[in-house]
């Protein structure tokens, strides 16, 4: 009994020490109304709501106004890791994640449901999942499902460093500009931004840098967003000589009007299960048309096959330069022909299978319930022997 209790005593000394002498920082949950708005660590703002510890914190916004910055977690010099912010009312000025002037920021979060997120210029005059003024910017996140965001918005954003895996998703309110991952000087890869719905009225870019390489990146359209006219998409710009390259646009969805697309070295279009013969994917105005010379096009089905006819055309864009290598495209039943007419990327069916309705994107379904059935007759297998007596 007594070496039990010993060895209890001692547990509890370990961690008792590696509480206090260690130094460890615990998360911290705060919730405005409720938490007290203070100094921020560089004294640009006496109204910003954050917390001690530099990681795994949460912090909600629920209303209120005078609110200048809000930070999941902040420090003048610190890594910055896994804290998530929640805005759900009210006014503010700054939405970081993460924020720091020296160190790397990884893994936070913002979702924001509703407020108005403003600008204040102390604090890069942007929202971002994670920003580090010299640091590495990996895997932070900014998802807006509501409310009001009249400055950018940047997945993660450094002046000297990595941006690489960041994302920002889009499905409702207004939003300004939208970057995946940006970067003064370093590299832009891998970055994402996903648009299902809500209104865009800037940029929308998927990774960017000014001295470095954009690649790999990826913007994803799908639903019924609205953009404001002249709305220009780009993949991957690197500003000074860098190159930009495996930067890719996923189109899922039909009769959408942007001012330009740029920096894509790769264009898919996945086909609505309702699109028809003359249906247009993407449309600019005049005076623009889409570079899609070494661009690889290539063409899917979203999910259902659509009801297609020999001689149907889709025009993917109705605006694009030339030249552009002519493919074609087998997909369920159809055959397509992609190719340029009257300065037009159209699709155009120029077979279909005799009795064939079009059929699945793949043949994921069937073999998944041979997979299913493989799978329940293996356990059902050894549940038998596991009864047999030795």
């Amino acid at each position: 009994m007594k070496k039990k209790f010993s060895l209890l005593m001692m547990m509890l000394l370990v961690f008792v020490t590696c509480l206090f002498v260690g130094g460890t920082a615990w998360a911290e949950n705060i919730t405005y109304p409720g938490a007290t708005l203070r100094n921020d660590p560089w004294g640009v703002s006496s109204q910003s709501l954050f917390p001690d510890a530099p990681s795994n914190n949460t912090v909600t916004v629920n209303s209120g106004s005078g609110i200048e910055g809000v930070f999941g977690g902040v420090k003048s010099e610190a890594d910055i890791t896994d804290n998530k912010v929640f805005v759900k009312g009210g006014t503010m000025e700054a939405v970081h994640g993460g924020f720091t002037g020296a160190g790397n920021v990884t893994d936070n979060s913002v979702e924001v449901s509703g407020g108005i997120l403003n600008t204040h210029d102390g604090f890069n005059n942007n929202h971002s999942g994670g920003f580090s003024a010299d640091g590495n910017v990996t895997g932070n996140s900014f998802t807006i499902s509501g409310g009001t965001v009249n400055r950018p918005v940047v997945g993660g954003m450094t002046r000297s460093g990595n941006v690489t895996g960041n994302t920002v998703n889009i499905s409702g309110g207004t939003v300004n500009s939208v970057t995946g991952g940006n970067t003064d000087n370093g590299n832009s890869s891998n970055n994402t931004v996903n648009i299902s719905g809500g209104t865009v009225n800037g940029e929308i870019s998927g990774g960017s840098t000014e001295n470095g390489n954009a690649t790999n990146n990826t913007v994803n359209i799908s639903g019924n967003p609205v953009f404001a006219s002249g709305v220009v998409i780009s993949g991957g710009y690197s500003e000074n000589g860098g190159t930009s390259t495996g930067n890719m646009l996923n189109l899922r969805t039909s009769g959408l009007e942007v001012g330009n697309v740029f920096n894509f070295q790769n264009i898919n279009f996945y086909l609505p299960s309702g699109i028809r013969n003359n249906s247009t994917i993407l449309s600019l105005p005049d005076g623009s048309a889409v570079d899609i010379r070494g661009v690889n096009v290539d063409l899917r089905f979203d999910s259902t096959a659509p009801s297609l006819e020999i001689g149907n055309v889709i025009t993917l864009i109705n605006r694009a330069i030339d030249p552009f290598t002519e493919k074609t495209v087998t997909l369920g039943v159809y055959t397509f022909k992609i190719s340029i007419n009257n300065d037009r990327l159209i699709a155009e069916v120029t077979a279909k299978e005799s009795g064939g309705n079009g059929g699945g994107s793949s043949g994921g379904c069937d073999s998944g319930m041979f997979g299913l059935l493989a799978l329940i007759t293996g356990l059902w297998t050894l549940r038998s022997f596991g009864k047999r007596k030795p």
